[in-house]
């Protein structure tokens, strides 16, 4: 949204507040705002392994509810939105004898729908995936088999050749360059891929001296042109390339101590980076540039993957 404006709308939604000017901190004060002026607030979904539940909050981590209690489904990982289609996307990995799963629901957690569910015990495990929500393709990927699938919302999965990924493990679809990212932590890499699969660029992060151990978790903010990852190795934290997967523009962005992050998202035009941290059982936010760490929801029981809606409902 153009800046003039969206400030216009927030100045007046703001007349209406002259009773909250002196409680409210600036950027609270900005959100409510905008929420009268727009209709409504961003969302973020978070899957929570050992509740079963699938919770929604708004991006502050205000108005916490579960809007799904899934007793049958005991492996919950990653989690996508498509905001257009109002649908929820999420997989269950292989573990405790439980089948790998694809799974779809409606935003307000109805219409479950299983979409791929493996055969065998950790023949595929599902792990990351992401949306090319304009064709209503999902894209995600089996660690087991190491496969990147493509999948549209009422069909069977497809493999993708995707030569020279030895380990994928997370992927992230880029609108503007219709093209995938693809974590290999085996290999130390990250891959981009066209959306048929061919390998287009690599970027191996040995040599590199920030986030060289084992990428996942991307993300990739088409705004700014950046591609976000976590490294899943002990005290690992977030780091950042160019969508180019430039070597000379990779940066760390959140370093610390402590059980490895798990799934990102990021609301580029806010300027904010969402985490779950598996050390504190928390959801975290900072700015893009890995300032201002805060905690937003904390009291989940084993939160593992985080999305966000960026329409305002």
């Amino acid at each position: 949204m153009n800046k003039a404006f969206r400030a216009a709308r927030v100045a007046a939604a703001g007349l209406t507040l002259s009773l909250v000017l002196t409680t409210c901190e600036p950027l609270a004060l900005r959100d409510l705002a905008e929420k009268l002026a727009q209709g409504g607030a961003k969302h973020l979904y978070v899957t929570d392994r050992d509740a079963k539940r699938i919770y929604r909050c708004e991006v502050d981590g205000s108005n916490l509810i579960a809007i799904e209690s899934l007793s049958n489904q005991n492996n919950l990982a990653m989690i996508t939105v498509d905001p257009n289609a109002g649908k929820l996307f999420w997989t269950c990995a292989s573990i405790s004898n439980e089948l790998g799963k694809v799974v779809s629901s409606d935003l307000d957690g109805s219409n479950i729908s299983m979409l791929f569910t493996e055969s065998v015990y950790e023949t595929v495990s599902p792990r990351g995936l992401s949306l090319k929500p304009v064709s209503s393709v999902l894209f995600w990927v089996g660690i087991k088999d190491h496969t990147i699938y493509q999948q549209s919302y009422s069909s069977s999965e497809t493999p993708l050749a995707s030569a020279g990924i030895g380990d994928p493990q997370d992927l992230a679809y880029c609108p503007n360059l219709d093209k995938i990212s693809v974590a290999d932590p085996a290999n130390k890499k990250i891959h981009r891929i066209n959306v048929g699969g061919a390998l287009d660029l690599t970027l191996d992060l040995t040599p590199v001296s920030a986030g060289f151990k084992t990428p996942g978790n991307l993300i990739v903010d088409s705004l700014h042109g950046h591609v976000y990852w976590t490294d899943d190795g002990p005290g690992g934290g977030i780091y950042r390339c160019d969508t180019d997967l430039a070597s000379a523009s990779v940066t760390t962005v959140v370093a610390w101590a402590g059980a490895p992050p798990r799934q990102l998202a990021v609301d580029p035009e806010e300027g904010l980076l969402f985490w779950v941290d598996l050390g504190t059982k928390t959801i975290q936010r900072a700015k893009l540039d890995g300032t201002d760490v805060r905690t937003i929801v904390s009291g989940l029981q084993g939160p593992r993957g985080i999305a966000l809606d960026p329409v305002r409902r």
